[in-house]
């Protein structure tokens, strides 16, 4: 039997892949770029989810809201860097 924790980032997982196929279609879809940055983040993955983010807001066709959001999250995520440096 899996363990919650297992079964999410088996999940997670597949999220990414899901993703990273949709972009190898057409790379320009700013909230395909944005998800696949939220499930890296969640994967503790920094340095994958700040360039997916960072392509997120340069393509762009994202609700004000999201774009608040990654930029926020894109400076805590240096941030937490930075203090490990």
């Amino acid at each position: 039997m899996y363990k919650s924790q297992d079964l999410s980032q088996y999940m997670l997982f597949h999220i990414i892949k899901i993703y990273k196929n949709l972009l190898a279609l057409d790379p320009h879809h700013g909230s395909w770029w944005f998800g696949l940055g939220v499930s890296l983040d969640k994967l503790g993955k920094k340095n994958e989810a700040i360039s997916a983010y960072t392509q997120a807001l340069h393509e762009g066709q994202l609700a004000v809201a999201s774009l608040d959001y990654l930029q926020k999250r894109i400076r805590t995520l240096q941030e937490v860097g930075n203090e490990k440096e």
